[in-house]
This record gives structure tokens, sequence and C-alpha cells, in this order.
């Protein structure tokens, strides 16, 4: 899946360590999607992908959408792999 659009935000990095030891650092990018009606989409990005994106520009981001289940709530996230 892709979604189509201008960098409007770059969010600061979040990063940490997993429970098994390793470190990591992630970025969430808002995309204004283009259209009659203007929506923005709030898209994870691993930290490399983070660095090169720069707000202003026009990306096409594919993305990969995955639910969980959690204490009867139900969470979705959006999350980047490749830009163009």
């Amino acid at each position: 899946m892709t979604i189509n659009g201008k960098l409007i935000k770059k969010m600061p990095l979040k990063s940490g360590i997993s429970s098994n030891g390793r470190t990591w650092s992630t970025g969430e990018i808002i995309l204004e999607t283009e259209g009659d009606y203007l929506k923005k989409a709030a898209i994870e990005v691993k930290e490399e992908m983070y660095a090169q994106l720069k707000e202003g520009n026009t990306y096409t981001i594919h993305v990969e959408v995955s639910s969980r289940e959690y204490k009867e709530k139900w969470y979705t996230s959006v999350k980047g792999w490749k830009y163009e």
C-alpha cells in the first residue's frame, strides 16, 4: 500500500533498548495527502529513512498497516518501509 503526499512535519526521534538489549530508534512523519479533502497521516519510519526525508517535499511512502488488540481496544500502526 502507498500513501502520496507532502511531508509537513517530522516529529522528534524516539529511541530505547529492547528486551533483548538491542538499541532502536524510530521517527514519526506527518504526511498531508492530496485531493479534494486534505488528510493527514502519521507514519512511523526507521531512523535511516527519517534522516533522508525533508519537510516540504512530496513523497510516495510504501507502508504496512497493522492492528493489535490490548484489553479489548484496538490500536493501528502505519509503518513506512520505502519512499520515492
